[in-house]
């Protein structure tokens, strides 16, 4: 969703919360007719004016780009699943290793030819 899309959203929004464009008008201090044009789309608001509208509505709009594409893509979020798979397993096999590998005891060590640590 772009910017103004955003904005007319929150206007929309707004006015439906206050009670209607009049009550949303009122309470923000500015002329019905200004805002009834914004919400037609006849005109646009003038940042100042449109600052004051959110500030009354507690809307912070974002200015951040959207995610790239690659990061709604099918077969990468699917490779990465696979990976992610592929190094838990990994994960537990060196635990078992690990595991198989630290003696239990000072005979054992001895037999298998390790130093106990």
């Amino acid at each position: 969703m772009g910017f103004e899309a955003e904005v007319m959203d929150a206007l929309r929004k707004g006015a439906e919360d206050a009670g209607g464009p009049n009550a949303l008008a009122l309470a923000c201090g500015i002329n019905l007719p200004t805002l009834t044009r914004w919400l037609s789309g006849d005109r646009q608001p003038k940042l100042k004016v449109l600052g004051q509208v959110m500030d009354y509505l507690g809307v912070t709009l974002s200015t951040t780009p959207p995610p790239s594409s690659s990061a709604s893509c099918p077969e990468l979020e699917r490779e990465c699943a696979r990976l992610r798979e592929l190094l838990a397993e990994k994960d537990i096999r060196l635990d078992e290793l690990r595991a198989l590998l630290r003696p239990t005891s000072p005979e054992d060590a001895s037999k298998n030819g390790m130093v106990a640590g």
